[in-house]
């Protein structure tokens, strides 16, 4: 259970986070984060804690899509859990917090664990590649009981609009392209009546063209 609380000493605003004994694991993993991640300016400072629940401060919340720039700083977090021995598979944006006054938060550490190996790269780790099998991490479930895996492609890129790749290294001109160009694709897949989808596949393809010239003559990629 979640609930908005006020402090009754200093009339501060707290989210109280409760747990039912089942979920006792689940607990221990947030309240182990809290404590191994603090000072991480991208995690808020646990309030209070006790058998069955944990208390955070209310963190405001901007409505409307987080800008890359905070996306890009989660990914930098993570790398640094990673680098660390630990690992998030539960790590997806509505886990992310962002403010223009505040910056960036991350929540929810309920699947926090630690990686069984240690020796393998952050871009075949579970955040990107997903968890693979025999790896003994717990991962979050679908109401119909089956695994939930998340990696990079089926969590990220459709919010994001970028492969791994471009995201972490590409110029923003460059980023902000081919978020285009996949947002183009996705609308017209998506959106966009059957009996106009033809005509806008062909002008959307000849746009994708015409920015990806663009890209090559002015970073000089040919």
């Amino acid at each position: 259970k979640i609930e908005k609380i006020q402090d009754p000493k200093t009339n501060a605003i707290h989210i109280k986070k409760t747990f039912c004994t089942v979920s006792q694991r689940f607990l221990e993993r947030e309240i182990h984060a809290y404590q191994v991640l603090q000072g991480f300016p991208e995690v808020l400072t646990l309030v209070r804690q006790d058998s069955t629940s944990l208390t955070l401060p209310f963190f405001e919340h901007q409505k409307g899509a987080l800008p890359l720039k905070a996306i890009r700083q989660a990914f930098h977090f993570a790398q640094e859990l990673h680098r660390r021995g630990y690992t998030l598979t539960d790590f997806h944006p509505e886990n992310l917090l962002w403010n223009r006054r505040h910056g960036l938060r991350v929540i929810d550490f309920e699947f926090f664990q630690k990686l069984p190996n240690l020796t393998l790269p952050f871009e075949s780790g579970p955040i990107i590649a997903g968890v693979q099998a025999g790896a003994g991490l717990e991962v979050p479930q679908r109401i119909n009981g089956e695994p939930l895996m998340r990696n990079y492609e089926n969590t990220w890129l459709p919010y994001v609009g970028l492969t791994y790749e471009s995201f972490m290294n590409d110029p923003v001109f460059v980023q902000v392209c081919k978020r285009g160009k996949y947002k183009l694709r996705k609308y017209y897949l998506v959106q966009v009546r059957k009996p106009f989808r033809a005509l806008v596949l062909k002008w959307a393809k000849r746009a994708e063209v015409l920015v990806d010239r663009a890209i090559v003559r002015i970073f000089n990629l040919d």
